[in-house]
């Protein structure tokens, strides 16, 4: 099963930052809900798509099919020798030339069995140009059947042709005002194939037009020509924009879903519109061509932001994304129309060098993406990132086809342009699902480990509350008070502590012990270490020989360190503080190895009752510095407290020192009205343990050698007070 490791770093940094619902943030929906209203609309609107040439040139402004009255058609002989170029058009000029209409042009047919030349002269009243704007108009001619074709201007070359591609020529305001009609010559090469000149047309006669407008009629009659790769393929990609944007909407709402649907929501608003099939009326001024601009290059834009989520290399945010584009985008729309106006061909380029810094960019991180993963078991991941590092380079590989002129020429480039355009989109969309059955597989995976995660958890409450059970206190005497309160960092802890009392030699013993680590493996060291306590002071044996008070410290600390050094594969040391106090003689013995010095407060003064007013301090806090592993006794006197405090709470000198001054100003007013447990309390409100970053298990024990009066007189009686927290200390 894979593991959760497996997943590369850069996700993980990603999907710690998401937010719930992932990026369906409030703007994200807005953008979203415009492209699919756009999109909608366009499904709706190709329902009134016009079917026929006529139809479609009612609905675009600045093209027009000219009147017959304003055009006029003469044809020459046909010869069967030519030399190709300007001399072919001065022999073909040199015959006879008579006046026909179009249909008596288009019955010619070339049966000679060999090759043969053909002038056509088309002649154009100035008056058809009238409705034309702009410093040029484009004269489109009726498709015909020919194998090679140029067409001239008063004897000036505008343009070659092959293989019956569609003739235009074009012509400056100045040329077509010069003498009220312009006169332009099609020679034709046509080979002997039995048919007649006429091409398999879809309009009726000669086209005017803008060069924008003589483009987009273009694009109109290759998706005419091209149905299933053409109307069927445009309609396709706005199908699946929709589908892709409410994709992120109800399903996945994914860093790459949304990349998705507002790529493919653009790309599909600008196709869309710029081929007429929504008008967009006043919004575009009887202009569209700023609005397509716009989507294009936001489409780039957003293409960019997918493909860097795809490769995760890029924050999952994608507003940014959204004001830079609008922004650069915006501008980017009208100075594309401006120059389109003008005549500025070399603006292409800039499509052409955006659609491959995006595409080359998006391969290559993709491609590198899957590359650092190929070892990790990730195969649906990788074969997402190889798709669409492919369907990106495809996308490069296409825009320079579409913009070399060799497509023009090339049916085999054509082909490809067609199929690699309505196809890229699928593949895209493909890496995306793939990517998102990887999630739905990392989801299951998360499901199982949260199941796991669960069970060991409950386990873990189970042990804590062994532990509890293993920290039973004893019962104490009257003149004993005994507290502790006990944090465990992860559920169980490392420290354990434990009180013994021998009534017969009325001795009490009481210890802190700390072994190295945290959780599970610290708490079974501990809980060995707390039966090794039980075994030394619970000896109930009748010929035990007596031992001096403070001996069964060291040897517990010889024992646990021994036990501790043998069940790790590294040398280990205990880390203890304890004391045996014997309530007949008032000695105490402290034992100390390797832990944090105890703390001793005394009343500075003899009683016999806590409740006599003393004027001045009553209490006097003292940290007691004794030797590493050596006992120390001293006699103390009665309501005296001992207090231990593990590495959790205190764990350098210094800050002992502090919390030391900390006790003897808050107990500067307190008379003999405390015990151990407002002990405790006072000490759990030090700021300085709450302001401690360190995450350690904490145990603090407080004992007492109570007052003859205070269990009689106090409110705050002497109780064992065992605490047990989980989770972090705070």
């Amino acid at each position: 099963m894979e593991k959760p490791q497996a997943n590369n770093l850069a996700h993980e940094i990603r999907r710690a930052i998401r937010e719930g619902a992932g990026v369906r943030s409030t703007k994200a929906i807005v953008v979203s809900f415009v492209l699919l209203a756009i999109t909608v609309a366009l499904l709706l609107a190709v329902s009134w798509v016009p079917t026929d040439v006529r139809g479609y040139i009612a609905t675009r402004p600045n093209i027009l099919l000219a009147e017959s009255q304003h055009l006029h058609w003469e044809m020459s002989d046909p010869v069967d020798d030519c030399f190709w170029g300007r001399a072919c058009l001065d022999t073909l000029t040199a015959t006879p030339i008579h006046g026909r209409t179009l249909a008596g042009v288009d019955e010619y047919a070339n049966a000679s069995g060999g090759e043969r030349f053909v002038l056509v002269r088309l002649v154009v009243a100035s008056a058809a140009f009238a409705p034309i704007n702009g410093k040029e108009a484009i004269v489109l001619f009726p498709r015909f059947n020919f194998s090679r074709a140029e067409v001239y201007s008063e004897g000036r070359l505008l343009g070659t042709y092959v293989g019956g591609e569609l003739v235009r020529a074009a012509l400056s305001r100045d040329e077509i005002a010069r003498s009220g009609q312009v006169t332009m010559d099609l020679v034709m090469a046509l080979a002997p194939t039995g048919r007649s000149i006429a091409g398999f047309r879809f309009q009726d006669g000669v086209i005017l037009g803008s060069l924008g407008e003589i483009e987009r009629y273009r694009d109109f009659i290759g998706v005419k020509s091209s149905k299933a790769a053409g109307s069927l393929g445009e309609l396709t990609k706005i199908v699946l924009a929709l589908f892709c944007i409410l994709l992120f909407l109800i399903v996945d709402s994914s860093p790459e879903s949304f990349g998705l649907a507002l790529f493919m929501g653009f790309e599909a608003a600008a196709m869309g519109v710029g081929h007429g099939w929504l008008p967009l009326g006043y919004l575009g001024i009887a202009r569209t061509g700023p609005f397509v601009n716009f989507c294009y290059q936001m489409g780039d834009i957003t293409k960019l932001y997918f493909l860097l989520q795809m490769a995760r290399v890029s924050r999952p945010s994608a507003a940014r994304w959204l004001y830079i584009g609008t922004a650069l985008s915006i501008p980017y729309g009208f100075f594309m129309q401006y120059a389109g106006e003008h005549q500025w061909t070399w603006t292409h380029f800039l499509a052409l060098g955006r659609d491959t810094f995006v595409g080359t960019v998006g391969a290559a991180l993709c491609a590198r993406a899957a590359w650092q993963i190929r070892k990790k078991g990730l195969r649906w991941r990788t074969s997402a990132l190889v798709i669409a590092g492919m369907a990106a380079a495809f996308e490069v590989f296409d825009s320079w086809i579409a913009h070399s002129a060799a497509m023009s020429i090339s049916p085999g480039l054509r082909t490809v342009f067609t199929v690699c355009q309505a196809n890229c989109g699928y593949l895209f969309a493909l890496s995306t699902f793939l990517n998102i059955s990887t999630l739905e597989n990392r989801v299951k995976l998360l499901t199982k480990e949260k199941a796991r995660a669960d069970e060991i958890e409950r386990e873990l409450a189970v042990g804590q509350i062994v532990q509890q059970a293993l920290l039973k206190p004893p019962a104490l005497p009257p003149e004993i008070d005994l507290t502790c309160h006990h944090e465990a960092a992860l559920y169980v802890s490392g420290d354990t502590y434990y009180a013994h009392w021998d009534e017969a030699a009325g001795i009490m013993t009481f210890l802190v012990n700390d072994v190295t680590g945290h959780g599970v493996q610290a708490a079974l060291k501990a809980s060995a270490c707390n039966v090794l306590a039980k075994t030394i002071w619970e000896d109930e044996r009748r010929d035990r020989a007596a031992e001096v008070t403070g001996a069964r410290l060291t040897e517990y600390d010889r024992v646990t360190t021994k036990l501790l050094v043998e069940m790790n594969t590294t040398p280990d040391f205990n880390s203890l503080v304890g004391a045996e106090f014997n309530a007949k003689t008032g000695e105490l013995a402290l034992y100390r190895s390797n832990f944090t010095f105890p703390i001793i407060i005394e009343p500075l003064v003899e009683l016999t009752d806590g409740m006599e007013p003393v004027l001045g301090e009553f209490w006097k806090p003292d940290v007691v510095v004794s030797r590493n592993q050596q006992l120390l006794k001293r006699q103390i006197k009665r309501g005296t407290f001992v207090l231990f405090l593990s590495d959790g709470f205190l764990e350098s000198s210094r800050e002992t020192k502090m919390f030391a001054q900390y006790l003897r100003k808050s107990l500067a007013q307190r008379q003999g009205d405390v015990g151990c447990v407002t002990l405790t309390e006072m000490i759990l409100r030090y700021e300085g343990f709450k302001n401690r970053k360190v995450i350690d298990d904490r145990t603090l024990l407080a004992f007492q050698w109570t007052l003859p009066s205070r269990k009689a007189a106090s409110a705050d009686p002497g109780v064992w007070l065992p605490i047990m927290k989980t989770g972090s200390v705070p």
